[in-house]
């Protein structure tokens, strides 16, 4: 009986595939039949003709597909975990933007160089970096952890602020973004992701300076130099930029300046960080058309300092801290008709305070991480919080709030 039907089933004429015919029975016309499409055969052939037939072309080939896996397998590490794994063994979903990537994207800010990312939405409000809103993969802006060199710089006051961090162009060597929860690398408020900006690490004496202007009162000025000792590198970037507006209440003023050392003692490092920036801009339309009079004035100081041993086992402490101030008027300094219901601007001062401990032990059965953290988040204003029994200032109200984590990881390396 199994003869009988082997010896039908081989019997069948095959029919050959010449175009489709577009007719709604045509799929009927093909069961039990065999059907043979002779474009694939024939790229077929044709590939192998090819190799056959010159096998020096053949071997050119080859050498090109060698040599670019190589170029492929140049590793990253990234921090997509406690434990420092190159890109390849990353157990999340994890999008590099390099330096290449960087100089050769047609963008003005570290938003625009955002917008290139999948799964990134970026909010702009105003050019050059005025303010953004960045989101990961659905999550909210305040549901995204941004980080300096691994420093959390997200504001606890509202998500808006951010990306007011002392920051230019020109000082990124890369951008890390996680997308998915990271509160395990990037601390508690990582529910949707991460973005970690990671600055050039200068290893000789350098300096660099650019100027620009343009229509509308534009001018931005930048500078970054880097001094080396024989035991340390020191590096400093300043820019400065500015325009009037194209539409009224549209003008800005932006101010960055970031100092950064490593230190290197006996085959270990410490890196210090101060950053200042400041930002003056006319909020048209931010956050309503009702009130195009609105305007921000924004000022962020940050200092951080981290160390690292090196040898089986590492250990990583950092300590930081993120002061941030905000002045936000409904109606802008001079806005002629301010109406008699409007009691006066909101002021707010953020305080940030922080300390990690990573330990990474390393053996035959991979990496494995343990630690904590150690974050203070608090708040002085005269419309948010708790209030005071005793104002600051022109601060009548504040809160706080302190997150404190642990965690344990092994990363199996192969």
């Amino acid at each position: 009986m199994n003869k009988q039907k082997q010896s039908k089933s081989t019997s069948l004429k095959a029919f050959r595939f010449k175009r489709f015919a577009r007719k709604s029975y045509s799929v009927f016309n093909s069961l039990h039949k065999v059907v043979s499409i002779g474009v694939l055969s024939g790229c077929a052939l044709m590939n192998a003709h090819s190799a056959s037939v010159n096998p020096v072309e053949q071997t050119r080939i080859e050498t090109s597909t060698d040599s670019m896996l190589l170029r492929e397998l140049d590793e990253v590490v990234v921090t997509a975990s406690k434990a420092d794994l190159p890109l390849s063994q990353a157990a999340k979903q994890v999008t590099i933007i390099t330096q290449q990537d960087i100089e050769a994207a047609p963008v003005r800010s570290t938003e625009d160089l955002l917008n290139y990312v999948a799964g990134v939405d970026v909010l702009q409000r105003g050019p050059q970096g005025v303010q953004a809103d960045i989101s990961l993969r659905g999550g909210s802006f305040d549901q995204t952890a941004i980080l300096l060199n691994g420093i959390n710089l997200t504001n606890p006051q509202t998500g808006h602020y951010s990306f007011d961090i002392p920051l230019n162009l020109s000082d990124i060597e890369r951008i890390e973004i996680i997308q998915g929860p990271a509160s395990l690398a990037y601390g508690a408020g990582a529910f949707a992701g991460g973005i970690n900006i990671i600055t050039k690490k200068d290893t000789l004496s350098n300096a660099y300076a650019k100027t620009e202007g343009g229509m509308y009162g534009l001018f931005g000025a930048e500078a970054r130099g880097a001094l080396k000792t024989p035991s340390a590198v020191h590096q400093l970037s300043a820019g400065y930029d500015r325009s009037d507006g194209y539409i009224a209440n549209s003008d800005y003023q932006l101010l960055n300046v970031l100092w950064q050392s490593r230190f290197n003692i006996k085959n270990n490092t410490l890196d210090l960080q101060l950053g200042y920036n400041d930002k003056d801009y006319g909020a048209n339309t931010f956050y309503t058309a009702a009130y195009p009079n609105q305007f921000d004035d924004t000022e962020t100081i940050f200092a951080s300092i981290k160390g690292e041993t090196n040898g089986q086992l590492k250990v990583v402490p950092v300590l930081y801290w993120n002061r941030h101030y905000d002045c936000f008027q409904l109606f802008r300094d001079g806005t002629p008709g301010i109406p008699d219901s409007y009691t006066g601007h909101n002021y707010h001062r953020s305080d940030v305070f922080g300390a990690n401990l990573t330990m990474q032990y390393a053996s035959a059965w991979g990496i494995t991480s343990f630690g904590g953290e150690f974050r203070n988040e608090s708040i002085l204003s005269n419309v948010l919080g708790k209030l005071m029994d005793e104002p600051i200032g022109k601060y009548t109200k504040s809160d706080s709030r302190t997150n404190i984590s642990y965690f344990a990881e092994h990363s199996f390396v192969t």
